[in-house]
């Protein structure tokens, strides 16, 4: 659980939220109590960089409602990449660091892009799923179109099959995150404890099998070392960046995309 993404800090967070609401304790010690967890979990880490980008991202959210001001992600991931770059100019090097970057911008903006299309009616609870698996699939599109020069810089090769695991994975950790909390619940519980961690233990290790089986398959990445992709990558990345641009708020968006562009400068 250590390991995982920047994405599922937040779903920390938001638990804790919850758990903290149903307390007597006002808006602001809570926001100090989740702030003070966060960097603590930063730490825990090891400050990995998706880790210490989401958790920055967050404190800067949690500095904005504590001055009761209006917060937005583009403005929080800009601001993030520019205080860790403070802290440590050789980030720019951190591959880690660029790719989480650049996975946030991918996610934000698709989300914007997102909340542009209305959905048409309520949806049933099958359609809600497959629309689900749609859209993570798209967004999965989305990233490696934003992050493909970097992969053909760093590694020269990319998975063909990332959507389809990324519909597998996300929600399995995500799910293994509220077993944990479910586990420490009934923790010093007779039998329901041992159960609950039974349960857990599992779960841990189908993912992992399943993980390592997935990655001990040949043919799932494809080779990208050449220069022509290097151009190719860096044409789609621009366009993948004017998109949301197009999609209205376009001096708003473009100060944002600006801020970003010159954090990574």
């Amino acid at each position: 659980l250590l390991a995982l993404s920047g994405l599922h800090l937040s779903v920390i967070v938001a638990l804790g939220d919850v758990l903290l609401m149903r307390t007597r304790l006002s808006k602001r010690p809570r926001l100090f109590l989740i702030a003070g967890f966060v960097i603590f979990y930063m730490a825990l880490t090891g400050f990995s960089a998706s880790v210490v980008r989401a958790g920055v991202m967050y404190l800067i959210k949690t500095l904005a409602d504590l001055l009761d001001r209006q917060s937005d992600s583009l403005t929080n991931l800009s601001l993030a990449g520019f205080i860790i770059l403070l802290a440590d100019r050789y980030a720019c090097y951190d591959v880690g660091f660029i790719l989480s970057v650049l996975a946030a911008y991918a996610c934000v903006t698709y989300g914007m892009m997102k909340a542009e299309r209305k959905p048409k009616g309520r949806r049933g609870f099958i359609s809600r799923t497959l629309h689900g698996m749609l859209d993570l699939s798209l967004m999965t599109l989305w990233i490696v179109a934003i992050t493909l020069p970097v992969m053909w810089k760093y590694f020269g090769e990319m998975s063909l099959i990332s959507p389809i695991t990324n519909i597998i994975f996300i929600p399995a950790l995500t799910l293994m995150l509220y077993l944990a909390v479910i586990v420490l619940i009934f923790s010093g519980v007779p039998v329901l404890g041992v159960l609950s961690a039974e349960v857990m233990a599992a779960a841990e290790g189908l993912i992992s099998r399943t993980a390592s089986a997935v990655s001990s398959l040949r043919g799932i990445t494809v080779n990208i070392d050449l220069p022509l992709i290097g151009i190719l990558s860096a044409l789609l990345f621009v366009s993948c960046v004017m998109i949301p641009l197009l999609e209205g708020r376009l001096s708003r968006l473009f100060k944002y995309t600006a801020a970003l562009a010159v954090t990574a400068a």
